[in-house]
């Protein structure tokens, strides 16, 4: 159920990123064509930097739950597998005291920014830009939550394996 659940939502969160990527670049082009065109289209610049930065913080949640960001693995698997899932674990730990770090300053960017409005679409708030970043960032938050609890299983169930007090 809960494999289930999860499938779906990193489903959502990919179709809104590639959605957002997609206006990124619609409206990145519009720009340019309306330059040579001599027409000046103010809102196409911020549209395109807050759909850029909410998708890249929704690529990067899709990312972390497939693992399939950037990692340099050379010493890492030289590890056994009981010491790939600590080192795992410990850097999992660091990713979450950044990311709440990171959700703390997203949200009092939202406080802070909530009244004012962007300049060329002075219909849409400046909060709303931080806003979609806190969502990322909670995804985030939950995906590396999990892996956390996987890699600790991992760990407890190879001391058990090995450790025949533990296991009593």
């Amino acid at each position: 159920m809960l494999n289930r659940a999860l499938t779906l939502l990193n489903r959502f969160i990919l179709a809104v990123a590639l959605t957002g990527f997609i206006g990124m670049l619609l409206t990145t082009g519009a720009q340019v064509l309306f330059r040579k065109l001599a027409i000046s289209v103010d809102w196409t610049e911020e549209a395109a930097r807050v759909l850029f930065i909410t998708s890249v913080f929704l690529g990067i949640a899709v990312a972390i739950l497939e693992r399939r960001h950037i990692v340099v693995d050379f010493l890492f698997n030289k590890l056994p597998p009981r010491g790939r899932a600590f080192v795992r674990l410990v850097f999992d730990l660091a990713i979450l005291v950044l990311l709440i770090s990171l959700l703390r300053g997203a949200a009092i960017m939202v406080e802070v920014t909530w009244d004012s409005f962007m300049i060329a679409m002075n219909w849409m708030r400046t909060g709303y830009l931080y806003l979609g970043e806190c969502v990322a960032l909670v995804m985030m938050m939950l995906y590396v939550t999990l892996q956390i609890v996987e890699n600790a299983r991992a760990v407890w169930a190879r001391r058990r394996e090995t450790d025949p007090e533990a296991a009593q």
